[in-house]
């Protein structure tokens, strides 16, 4: 249901096909959002989710994570971490680091490494190994001549031959 409302909002109310990329790619995400999921435990689309969203940009409408409310789940070391490519040094005590990285971060924009969409590259190696598709299997999924058997008009060469076996 959910699905039919996100491709029914490319129609207007005449039911044309509306070309608007902004509400495409709208509905584009909300697909892939309510198809794929993020976890490698829930359904094995993890990683096919992780390379979705790496391909529309996904990380582009994630939120900043700069804030006392997101560094303040860090790990010191993961907090420690967060200091890589800025100019903030680690501090002594833990809360003086994390103030410090959401000063730096109150006018930019910090997303944890960990929460980007582009898959490791080891584990996306070991994905692409395992659903490799041999030229065989390929081969299979081909069609000879897409144009066989149909004539100028579209219709099937063995149109009769199926009208006959229908009756």
């Amino acid at each position: 249901r959910r699905l039919a409302r996100h491709a029914a909002s490319l129609f207007d109310q005449d039911g044309k096909l509306v070309i608007d990329i902004d509400t495409l790619r709208v509905a584009a995400r909300s697909t892939l959002t309510e198809v794929l999921s993020c976890r490698e435990n829930r359904n094995a689309s993890g990683i096919v989710a992780r390379i979705a969203g790496d391909v529309v940009g996904a990380d582009n409408f994630l939120p900043n994570m700069g804030t006392d409310d997101y560094l303040s789940c860090l790990s010191r070391a993961a907090l420690e971490g967060s200091c890589k490519d800025t100019p903030v040094l680690p501090r002594q005590k833990v809360k003086d680091t994390r103030i410090a990285l959401v000063e730096h971060f109150r006018e930019g924009r910090f997303v944890h490494p960990a929460a980007l969409f582009a898959p490791d590259k080891v584990a996306l190696l070991s994905w692409l190994a395992k659903n490799a598709v041999a030229e065989d299997d390929a081969a299979d999924d081909q069609v000879e001549d897409p144009e066989a058997g149909d004539t100028d008009d579209g219709e099937a060469l063995d149109d009769e031959a199926f009208r006959e076996a229908a009756e």
